[in-house]
């Protein structure tokens, strides 16, 4: 997934993202700005990011004044060393707002937020945006050599090492293009294809059994066997939904 900083200490912003890379791994930075008309300008001009961690006051001013410069459709997450606008900021696409020094703790507790929140803000962007094409083949890495494979093929992806793996039905692994997953399931039909965690993307046709596990949780057997697939207590009844097609 992709994700952007907006602050203006460097030493905060580098600590913010030594804590990404060690708590959410598949996480990309793919931005950071010291202002918040530096960030409307790039927003204007790119993909929007999955998550942006916006401080309150930044190199130009008020951050918040970013919002009534351009329609922002992406969850946000406030930081700051000062609480005051805590209230207000709540007014924009917020989930959660983080104090300095940032801690691990802090990282995780805002994940688990975004889990809960993702699927809206992604169908919020869909709207926003044009509709990108579903791809029914992707290209794939096998050694030196590239191929295609229909993506009905594929049992599921995986991210491990920065790496995001396709692996078909005969177990076979594959190095993807993608930099993330979340750019991935963009491009891959909803209804075969499930997020079903940090780490994995599930095709429904390969799903052998599902079993209810401890503290909520589900687990998923692949026809393949290739790996364990967890669902966490909060992602259940969507997924469990989809399943269904509801």
């Amino acid at each position: 997934m992709n994700v952007i900083i907006v602050e203006d200490e460097k030493i905060a912003a580098a600590h913010l993202q030594d804590l990404l890379s060690e708590v959410v791994p598949d996480v990309k930075v793919v931005g950071v700005f010291e202002g918040w008309k530096a960030t409307a300008k790039w927003l204007s001009a790119n993909e929007p990011p999955d998550l942006i961690f916006l401080d309150v006051q930044v190199s130009d001013g008020l951050s918040l004044s970013l919002f009534d410069c351009i329609t922002v459709n992406t969850p946000v997450v406030f930081t700051t060393a000062y609480p005051d606008y805590a209230l207000e900021a709540y007014q924009f696409n917020t989930i959660d707002y983080m104090n300095k020094p940032f801690r691990k703790s802090d990282i995780e507790r805002i994940f688990k937020k975004y889990d809960l929140v993702s699927g809206y803000f992604q169908q919020l962007k869909t709207t926003k945006s044009t509709i990108k094409q579903i791809k029914n083949r992707i290209l794939l890495k096998e050694g030196n050599k590239f191929i295609t494979l229909k993506t009905d093929e594929i049992v599921l992806f995986f991210f491990e090492n920065r790496i995001i793996y396709a692996v078909d039905k005969n177990n076979k692994k594959y190095v993807t293009n993608y930099t993330s997953l979340s750019e991935l399931i963009a491009v891959l039909d909803p209804d075969s294809f499930f997020h079903a965690n940090r780490q994995i993307i599930v095709h429904i046709q390969f799903i052998e059994s599902v079993k209810a596990a401890e503290h909520g949780k589900l687990t998923v057997t692949m026809v393949t066997k290739f790996m364990p697939v967890i669902i966490s207590a909060d992602q259940a009844s969507t997924f469990k939904k989809w399943l269904n097609q509801e």
